[in-house]
């Protein structure tokens, strides 16, 4: 949901929060947008795991720029370690977790990573969004098949296609029809010729020695279909 300043100041003083903001001032090959796994919380960050588990460093000297006038907001990035600002003129709150319930989290799905493995996510969580769109816009009215190796899972015109938090909406006319479609954002995504492919294989980030954090992170009764697997999508007179 979209957040003002305030409110988010707010809460995330009591949470880490998951956030997309716009950027204020992107470097060459940045995108528009950046995403976040941040928070405020004093109890969190100056505690012994604080301090020692995220390199919490409290700030020194006096604040450097008027967070409320420039509407920014300076916080403490989770997966970088670092402090960072958050530009407040659009930002898409995604998940809040109660600081008292953080660790738990943490210890599961993040203190596991390695440092390679934490910056890849933070760069996969502000891009994902941005380049699927790109890739899927070419496809637009035209005929295509999203497939797998073994099968072709939908097939129809595309008309349209929402971005949303975690997924994209494909609308697909499949003669009378009209389908929607949702597909998780991908680990990583590239194109050669007219395939698409939507890359779902958990090695492209996890070694053989996280195979506990694999066990971890998935519960095999409720996985996607689309785990462990590639995906294609290419116009449907193309498929073999």
């Amino acid at each position: 949901m979209i957040i003002q300043r305030s409110a988010l100041d707010s809460i995330l003083l009591n949470n880490v929060c998951d956030v997309r903001f716009v950027r204020r001032d992107p470097r060459p090959g940045d995108g528009p947008t950046r995403r976040m796994l941040c928070t405020k919380s004093y109890d969190l960050l100056n505690s012994v795991n604080g301090r020692t588990t995220l390199n919490y460093r409290p700030p020194k000297g006096p604040k450097k720029i008027n967070e409320a006038a420039d509407n920014l907001l300076v916080v403490w990035d989770i997966l970088m370690q670092n402090y960072r600002t958050i530009n407040c003129n659009q930002v898409d709150l995604i998940k809040e977790i109660p600081a008292s319930e953080f660790w738990p989290y943490f210890n599961e799905n993040i203190y596991p990573m390695s440092a390679e493995q934490k910056s890849w996510l933070s760069q996969l969580m502000t891009t994902s969004l941005e380049n699927f769109s790109e890739y899927i816009k070419p496809y637009l009215l035209e005929t295509i098949a999203i497939k797998t190796d073994k099968k072709i899972i939908r097939k129809g015109k595309l008309k349209i296609f929402q971005v949303k938090q975690h997924y994209a909406r494909l609308t697909l006319e499949d003669g009378e029809r009209t389908r929607i479609y949702e597909v998780p954002y991908p680990y990583d995504i590239s194109k050669e010729g007219t395939v698409t492919t939507l890359n779902y294989k958990t090695k492209i980030f996890l070694n053989i020695q996280d195979l506990d954090l694999q066990v971890k992170l998935l519960d095999s009764s409720k996985k996607s279909k689309l785990y462990d697997e590639l995906v294609y999508i290419l116009p449907l007179r193309d498929v073999d």
